[in-house]
C-alpha cells in the first residue's frame, strides 16, 4: 500500500529558504510603497511651503487633510496631453512644446498612477510654513468667507512636482521644477476657474 502513494519531490533545504526570502522582501516592499503614501514626505513639505510661503506674509488657510479626487489623473494619460495645453494659465514659464519634453510619457503615466493611489493623507502643522493655518472642515459659508483651499499632496518625479488646488473660484494644477534648490512654478493650467 505505501508503493502505490507517490511521495512529493522533496524541495531542497536552500530553496525553501530563497522562496521565503523573496517572499518576506516582496512583502516588506509593498509595505514600504504603500506606507511611502500614508503621509507627506519632508520634500512635498517642501513644495507646500514654496508655493504658500516663500516670500508670502498672508495667512494661508488649507484643510488640514490632502484632496484625493482621482478625476484630474485623465490629464496625465499621454494621448490626453492637448488638454494640458488648451487649459493654460498664469503663472507659466515655458513654452507648451518645452512641458512636453519635461512630461515625457513615462513621467505623464507615474503621475496619473500616483493621483489614482492617491489617498487622504492628514498635514503636520510642525512641518508647515508659520503663515500656513490648517482648518477642520471646508465646506461650510464660514471657511468659503475665509478662503479655505484644498490641495493634493505634491507628486515629485525626480525634479518635478505637480501638485492641484482647489479654492471656491478656481482649480489650478501647478507643474513645478526644483532649480537651484528651489521649487518654482513653471507651468500652470486649470482643470476648472470661475471668473467673477
Amino acid at each position: 500500500m505505501k508503493d502505490l502513494i507517490e511521495r512529493e519531490p522533496k524541495v531542497p533545504h536552500a530553496i525553501n529558504l530563497l522562496l521565503f526570502i523573496i517572499i518576506i522582501s516582496l512583502g516588506k516592499t509593498n509595505y514600504a510603497q504603500s506606507s511611502a503614501r500614508d503621509s507627506v514626505s519632508p520634500l512635498e513639505y517642501e513644495v507646500v511651503n514654496s508655493l504658500f510661503s516663500d516670500g508670502v506674509t498672508d495667512s494661508v488657510f488649507i484643510y488640514n487633510k490632502t484632496y484625493y479626487d482621482k478625476g484630474w489623473a485623465d490629464y496625465f494619460n499621454p494621448q490626453n496631453f492637448s488638454r494640458i495645453t488648451s487649459r493654460v494659465g498664469i503663472p507659466t514659464k515655458i513654452s507648451d512644446s518645452a512641458l512636453r519634453q519635461i512630461l515625457t510619457d513615462r513621467i505623464l503615466i507615474k503621475i496619473k498612477n500616483n493621483i489614482y493611489s492617491s489617498k487622504p493623507v492628514a498635514f503636520k502643522r510642525k512641518y508647515l510654513g508659520n503663515n500656513i493655518i490648517l482648518e477642520n472642515s471646508f465646506d461650510e459659508i464660514k471657511d468659503l468667507k475665509k478662503g479655505i483651499q484644498r490641495i493634493s499632496q505634491p507628486i515629485i518625479i525626480d525634479n518635478i512636482a505637480i501638485f492641484r488646488k482647489i479654492g471656491f473660484s478656481e482649480s489650478p494644477i501647478f507643474v513645478l521644477k526644483k532649480e537651484n534648490d528651489k521649487w518654482q512654478i513653471i507651468y500652470t493650467f486649470y482643470d476648472w476657474l470661475i471668473i467673477e
